[in-house]
């Protein structure tokens, strides 16, 4: 008896229809893993920046605790057209500070890091750059206070601990307006468009520059506030990023944690030290 041999035919390949569902599954898989990607590296980004924000804080908090002071405040009138406020600071930092620099009296350089002989007013986003980097070399770089307590700004010598390490390339000068008249650099964010400000807002009297900070003839932006008569961090600072889109919310009550309070377009994505997540975000 013979058996039957049954032959399997072999297919030549796919269809076009299964090609175009592979295709297709292909394509969505594709979009939901760059869709998971790009939210991936937004989400590094905002640990990146906070972070940094964060490390800003503890510099300002060791220049505080270095200096046996309380915290260097958002507005600086250099010499020799110093403030008493200003004044009263630079000699709580430097009790031994000379009446020769109070005076910039010295004429082989810009002594504060401005032109010699004019008075020139420091934002808090520079302020944070002039307190925690003290002057600079003929290259840009912060290079710390010198140890000599009657000439901190000497450019030899030894020097004061490193308090924040700021990179060259992020210092950027903002372009100078009637109310913004010092050429002294700010620190940009990591997104490089927007620098970092700085709001001393711990002084017993909260006397810091009623104006807020001018970043140009049409942008101001005042401390953030959790009410009318209270401040945000009442008893220390504030540092804020403008975050990804470069715009910063106007400050004050404007944001989200305040009482009553609803965040700007412009700042929802504003990052600061007194708030766990976006100014535009509820604390939850």
């Amino acid at each position: 008896m013979r058996r039957s041999v049954s032959h399997v035919s072999r297919r030549g390949g796919f269809t076009l229809v299964e090609l175009l569902v592979v295709i297709t599954i292909i394509a969505i898989l594709f979009a939901l893993l760059s869709a998971a990607a790009v939210k991936l590296i937004g989400r590094g980004d905002d640990v990146k920046l906070r972070s940094e924000i964060s490390q800003l804080a503890q510099a300002v908090e060791a220049f505080r605790q270095q200096f046996s002071v309380s915290y260097p405040p958002d507005r600086v009138v250099l010499p020799p057209g110093a403030d008493s406020a200003t004044a009263q600071y630079f000699k709580s930092v430097w009790p031994r500070l000379s009446p020769a620099v109070m005076q910039n009296d010295n004429t082989s350089h810009a002594y504060w890091g401005v032109p010699n002989g004019q008075t020139y007013v420091l934002q808090g986003d520079q302020a944070l750059v002039f307190w925690l980097g003290g002057p600079r070399d003929s290259t840009g770089n912060c290079i710390n206070w010198s140890t000599d307590s009657t000439n901190p700004m000497k450019l030899t010598g030894q020097r004061t601990q490193t308090l924040y390490q700021f990179p060259a390339d992020r210092l950027v000068t903002l372009p100078t307006t009637p109310a913004r008249n010092a050429p002294f650099p700010s620190f940009r964010d990591i997104f490089g468009t927007s620098p970092y400000l700085y709001f001393a807002t711990g002084k017993s009297e909260n006397s810091y520059n009623p104006a807020g900070i001018v970043l140009s003839s049409t942008i101001t932006v005042i401390p953030y506030q959790t009410s009318s008569t209270r401040y945000a961090n009442p008893s220390s600072f504030q540092i804020v990023s403008a975050g990804r889109d470069g715009l910063f919310g106007p400050g004050g009550i404007a944001w989200v944690g305040a009482v009553g309070g609803a965040a700007t377009q412009e700042g929802n994505d504003d990052v600061a030290n007194f708030h766990p997540t976006f100014l535009g975000v509820p604390n939850q």
